[in-house]
């Protein structure tokens, strides 16, 4: 059972219900190799998915929220969803021979969107990357390939799950402020009990 960390605003509780219906789907996700150690890890997850909503907007959070009860009522796990588009990334072969029949083909309208909003994450990330070097290497890498998921692979499988909707809002949020990743891991580095991004960097 995941324990909420913040408790305290309206937005926290809008982000509370999200990180709750995630976790009820990642603890239904069948991995390959069989049940992966993170789907016993509650508190890394809250942690991470606190620090990536806390940065979007009400309404884009209010907008995810409805995405994933939806498809909670349509008996499909989003989570789980996520993870076969990122195999086209990882491990094509697999993807090609045993997923891709079983995912919704993702629409051009929402592949435009996708690309967009990764290309202004990796700029970001770049930047972060360079001023917050070691926090940086403790997150996602720029590597591809086989049991290797990079930024964004990660992010683009998961995007790839959102409505068109959704992700309109998430592109407004994320061109709006070029500082959002650095806001994000800022709170992750709280969440983990740092006072601040440089004391995160400083101590790693």
């Amino acid at each position: 059972m995941i324990r909420f960390l913040k408790d305290e605003t309206a937005k926290d509780k809008v982000i509370n219900s999200i990180i709750a219906e995630e976790w009820e789907m990642f603890d239904k996700v069948q991995n390959v190799n069989g049940r992966a150690v993170c789907q016993d890890d509650a508190k890394t997850f809250y942690i991470m998915r606190y620090g990536q909503f806390s940065v979007l907007s009400d309404e884009t959070l209010e907008s995810y929220l409805s995405d994933l009860r939806v498809s909670k009522n349509a008996g499909i796990n989003m989570v789980a969803l996520k993870y076969a588009y990122m195999m086209k990334f990882t491990d094509y072969a697999y993807y090609d021979d045993n997923l891709r029949k079983n995912v919704p083909p993702v629409t051009s309208e929402k592949e435009e969107l996708v690309t967009g909003i990764v290309a202004k994450l990796e700029e970001y990330q770049k930047a972060f990357a360079a001023k917050y070097p070691k926090f940086a290497s403790r997150q996602r890498t720029t590597a591809e390939g086989v049991n290797e998921t990079s930024i964004s692979a990660y992010a683009t499988g998961e995007l790839e799950t959102y409505t068109p909707m959704t992700l309109k809002l998430v592109q407004k949020d994320v061109e709006a402020d070029p500082a959002i990743l650095e806001k994000m891991q800022n709170v992750v580095a709280a969440l983990s009990g740092y006072t601040s991004l440089s004391e995160a960097e400083a101590a790693l």
